[in-house]
């Protein structure tokens, strides 16, 4: 099996960085702490002026009282100018934001030696942690821990005489270490108080928004479902007796019908030497000749393509009344769109399995030259075979085309299920393997998430996100490797170029993601393609 990498993938070298930012909860989470960022930097410029002016107030005003004055100072334009830069981005630097804090940690730390342990400094440190404690960076905790050491080591300063309490800027009259003892143990436990109420809250909110963005996402894939089941039941029929029921049709015996599709009545049939056949007979509103040319040639390219995959045909032929018809094995099982519905996802396993097989069958189509052009779930089948094996089959090549005509018989016109259609196929323009790609990779997202890639109420608004709109990212609607993402966005490319090139290497891609081995040049690809056009954007 080919495992060649798409034409535009860069060199294996470029480091693969999936982008995000796809939810709207997940969006808002991070909206809300650059404002909380932000918010953080008003709080420390304002602290660090107002503590500047209240040194100014004070009557000890030695070397080291113009020292910290200048270094708040300082403090302050660093955070005027941090937030006159911020203005500029949506989102601040964390590490950006960290350097602030710790810098804030130490100022006041400074202030509190010069002023005295004991003097209100520590209320600043307790906003300063509460700010830099409710955010979602992986150093919330560094800011707490120096707040808190450092008071600590003030303390234990005082305690032991290197800083007097009688000797600062709010002394005490005489050294009161019980005092100095019982106000760190308070101020202490107020630290690791705001510490632990910023996280819980913090927690809270995340919790709250990731609630959210389930009940979004299963809204999304409820009404998802919805278009797609609304669509299968507008071609969806009952059984029983048909107009060709009784008959005989070049040996076979009709039964009832088994299905009914946009084109033509399955009837259940039997041979002459008693095996179960299928018969799909043209409707007799549809003897046109593009119909009936169509309808022709499905008999003669299936019958063409050999393969365990492929519905094998029987024969061909027309009935007494002049309508074309397509004799067929007749299959045991449930075809995927039965299955899907009953079950509504499959495990990633089965669908490399169901990948593989299916691909195994367009391969051999395009060896000879053949573009399915509408492979979808009702066109795939999981066989029951004779000694109980089971394996997936593809349907009805009724709207197959050669490559390298595909465009003859549709005169411009889009041949397809909207949903499973390639954007060129949308178009009405000649398409190649690659549009069978396409098709196999909304199969393969369908059976993964359980929800189709692309759906709306109506056929123009599903071929227009097919065109204009990326999908949901598989890994948000189900537990799937980052990988897995990486293939389906390639899978499902607007542009056929960067699609793969055939069945067959999207099938082995996706089982060497379903390992955690894909090729690094399809982590390039998917990288640069997701960059331009990220999951749940519209493409220019």
């Amino acid at each position: 099996m080919s495992r060649e990498p798409p034409s535009s993938v860069p060199p294996p070298s470029e480091r693969w960085s999936l982008p995000s930012g796809e939810s709207v909860a997940r969006e808002a989470v991070l909206d809300e702490q650059s404002s909380r960022e932000r918010t953080s930097l008003w709080t420390a410029l304002w602290m660090a002026l107002l503590s500047g002016g209240a040194l100014q107030l004070t009557r000890k005003q030695s070397a080291p009282h113009w020292v910290l004055t200048a270094a708040l100072l300082l403090f302050a334009a660093v955070c005027a100018w941090v937030l006159f830069e911020s203005r500029r981005e949506r989102r601040l630097r964390p590490k950006r934001t960290l350097i602030t804090g710790v810098f804030t940690v130490v100022v006041v730390l400074a202030a509190a030696a010069h002023l005295g342990v004991l003097s209100p400094m520590i209320g600043f440190l307790i906003v300063t942690v509460y700010y830099n404690s409710s955010g979602d960076a992986p150093f919330e905790g560094i800011i707490y821990a120096l707040s808190a050491a450092g008071y600590a080591a003030l303390a234990g300063l005082s305690y032991v005489g290197v800083l007097p309490l009688t000797d600062v800027v709010l002394a005490l009259a005489e050294q009161n270490d019980r005092a100095l003892l019982g106000f760190t143990l308070v101020g202490e436990g107020l630290l690791y108080a705001t510490y632990r109420m910023a996280r819980q809250n913090r927690l809270a909110t995340r919790t709250a928004m990731e609630r959210l963005e389930r009940a979004q996402r299963q809204v999304r894939q409820r009404d998802a479902l919805l278009l797609e089941a609304r669509g299968e039941l507008q071609g969806a029929s009952v059984g029983g007796a048909g107009r060709h029921t009784g008959a005989t049709v070049d040996g076979f015996v009709v039964g009832d019908v088994i299905g009914r599709g946009a084109t033509g009545e399955v009837y259940a049939a039997e041979s002459q030497d008693g095996r179960p056949a299928a018969l799909k007979i043209l409707y007799p509103h549809l003897l046109e000749e593009d119909h009936v040319t169509r309808f022709k040639r499905e008999a003669e390219i299936t019958g063409k393509l050999e393969s365990p995959h492929i519905l094998r045909v029987l024969g061909s032929g027309s009935t007494g009344d002049g309508c074309p018809y397509v004799a067929t094995e007749l299959l045991a099982g449930e075809d995927l769109a039965q299955h899907l519905r009953e079950r509504r996802r499959m495990e990633l396993p089965r669908v490399v399995e169901l990948t593989a097989q299916v691909a195994r069958a367009l391969s051999v189509a395009q060896e000879s030259g053949i573009v399915h052009r509408d492979l979808k779930p009702q066109n795939v089948f999981w066989a029951l075979g004779p000694e109980a094996e089971r394996s997936w089959k593809v349907l009805d090549f009724g709207a197959a085309a050669l490559a390298e005509g595909a465009g003859e018989l549709t005169r411009g016109n889009a041949i397809g299920t909207p949903s499973y259609m390639s954007p060129e196929q949308t178009r009405g323009e000649s398409v190649d393997h690659r549009s069978d790609v396409f098709a196999l990779g909304a199969i393969a997202y369908r059976a993964l998430t359980g929800q189709p890639a692309f759906a709306a109420p109506d056929a123009m608004s599903t071929m227009h996100r097919v065109n204009r709109v990326q999908p949901v990212r598989p890994s948000l609607l189900a537990e799937l490797p980052p990988d897995v993402d990486a293939v389906l966005a390639l899978a499902l490319a607007k542009d056929k170029v960067q699609r793969f090139r055939s069945a067959a290497t999207f099938a082995a891609a996706l089982r060497d993601a379903s390992r955690g081995e894909l090729d690094e040049p399809y982590r390039a690809a998917a990288s640069r393609l997701l960059e331009k056009h990220g999951w749940m954007q519209e493409v220019d």
